[in-house]
């Protein structure tokens, strides 16, 4: 009774909520010199997996060998990060050696476990699992990652093979992707033929291909799930597959699509290459169109949520250049206009929408310093679907609420406590934006209520994750150090 009475004290000082419209969270993060989100995928409980990669800005000779390489990081639904890791190479441009991982595509599964796909090339490693050196230029991977971070499996595809797009769907997972074949070989037993091709995949949640579906170079861009089928974007075709991978194709010529609830079609395109004039459309499950909706940009995409609400984003200009605004705009399923968001002055960004309705933008921006190049800047926002909690302080919400850090932020010094809920011995550990762990320590036993003292105050201005791990459970917080 004493330890409840006392954690309740406490939590009022340090756990608030304020309720926002639209916008919820933004986070910007770099890792080197340019730094770019290419997917995120959310579970049923608003977690969101991100991953990208980060690369220096060097030309010549004269660079020499520079860091490399990729990471992937989860944030809860108040945009507290929850873990962070990386995978580096390290690459000299001008001698042309280079060992890189790249994850471009990411899905979630009900229980709160991510797929990630990608590909790589030299010797790479995710986490602790150092992959088989590649032989080719782009050797394929997939991969499960369970909701604390840790690896469940890994996949490798020996042979030019690369993950663009991953959705999981009916307990299967669903790819596209390019690969490259001198000769036709096979892949689990299904037959692929020789040249250059993109595809359209199954895969079961041990990483084992169910079908698989080659279609020409450059065509297949676009992957959507819905009513136990999965359409993809075959260009200039939508193809619409079964669970069991045959397919029918409906012309169309569009940049995107989406489908409704009452399998709708919201599509976007353009009035002719290099034009600025771009278009948002429905069609009814007829083909006939219900309503179109004209606009001025170029690149456009379009996501819908639970309620069919569109989103579509749009470049300033005919195509994204290093000069370009990003505008996102919101219609509800007649068309009507409900709201525009910029990015400005120049970013690069995609959208996805999570369980609950809500948007993610999701890629880079540009952060102008007047030198060239400059530097690219990791970017990730949350736009709610309507009215929703957001977490006022950069502490973790917990679900046992059995640990605390204050003050928070802190100039260095700050204090943890935690429970005796807590079984066994526990090791804290300190991890900085870049997953380095800059503090280590057990505790081997104690009783009520830990209390701990640490100082980074030696340590550089940031975001830290302070881990706790137990015997039966391990606990996420974050804090800032100003």
């Amino acid at each position: 009774m004493k330890k409840n009475i006392y954690f309740s004290m406490l939590l009022p000082f340090f756990v608030s909520f304020i309720y926002a419209q639209n916008e919820a969270w933004t986070e910007r993060f770099n890792y080197s010199a340019t730094s770019i989100v290419s997917d995120i995928a959310t579970d049923s409980d608003g977690n969101l997996l991100v991953c990208g990669e980060f690369s220096p800005i060097c030309y010549g000779a004269a660079c020499g060998p520079e860091p490399y390489g990729y990471f992937w990081r989860s944030y809860d639904k108040f945009g507290n990060l929850r873990w962070s890791d990386t995978s580096r190479g390290n690459t000299d441009i001008y001698k042309g050696d280079l060992n890189t991982l790249t994850l471009w595509g990411a899905a979630a599964d009900e229980q709160g476990n991510f797929f990630l796909g990608g590909r790589y090339k030299g010797n790479c490693h995710l986490g602790t699992t150092i992959l088989p050196p590649s032989v080719s230029s782009s050797d394929g991977v997939l991969a499960k990652i369970n909701n604390a971070g840790n690896w469940q499996w890994i996949r490798t595809f020996n042979f030019e093979f690369t993950i663009t797009e991953i959705e999981f769907f009916n307990h299967k997972l669903f790819t596209t992707g390019k690969y490259t074949l001198n000769n036709s070989d096979t892949l689990d037993g299904h037959f692929l033929p020789a040249g250059v091709h993109d595809f359209v995949a199954c895969f079961d949640t041990v990483g084992n291909c169910e079908w698989i579906n080659a279609f020409g170079m450059d065509r297949v861009f676009s992957l959507k799930t819905r009513d136990s089928l999965i359409y993809a974007l075959v260009y200039p075709s939508i193809c619409k597959f079964s669970m069991n991978g045959s397919y029918t194709s409906t012309p169309g010529g569009y940049d995107d699509f989406e489908i409704g609830k009452d399998k709708s079609m919201y599509i976007t395109g353009n009035y002719g290459w290099g034009s600025n004039q771009v278009y948002v459309a429905k069609k009814d499950s007829t083909g006939v169109t219900e309503w179109i909706v004209n606009l001025t940009g170029g690149g456009i995409t379009i996501q819908i949520d639970t309620l069919d609400a569109v989103y579509v984003r749009t470049y300033e200009g005919t195509i994204f250049d290093s000069v370009s605004a990003v505008k996102i705009n919101k219609y509800d399923s007649n068309g009507n206009h409900m709201w525009e968001y910029t990015i400005s002055p120049t970013a690069d960004i995609d959208i996805k929408t999570d369980y609950e309705g809500n948007i993610y933008l999701f890629g880079y921006e540009r952060d102008f310093t007047g030198a060239w190049p400059d530097p690219d800047n990791a970017r990730i926002t949350k736009i709610c679907a309507g009215t929703c909690a957001v977490a006022s302080s950069v502490e973790e919400i917990a679900e046992n609420n059995s640990a605390l850090v204050f003050p928070n932020p802190t100039p260095g010094i700050f204090q943890l406590i935690f429970s005796s809920s807590f079984k066994g011995n526990a090791i804290i550990n300190v991890i900085d934006s870049k997953g380095i762990k800059v503090y280590n320590s057990t505790v081997s036993s104690f009783s009520e209520n830990f209390q701990k003292e640490i100082d980074l105050s030696k340590n550089s201005k940031g975001i830290y994750l302070i881990e706790i791990i137990t015997d039966d459970k391990r606990i996420v917080k974050r804090i800032i150090v100003n």
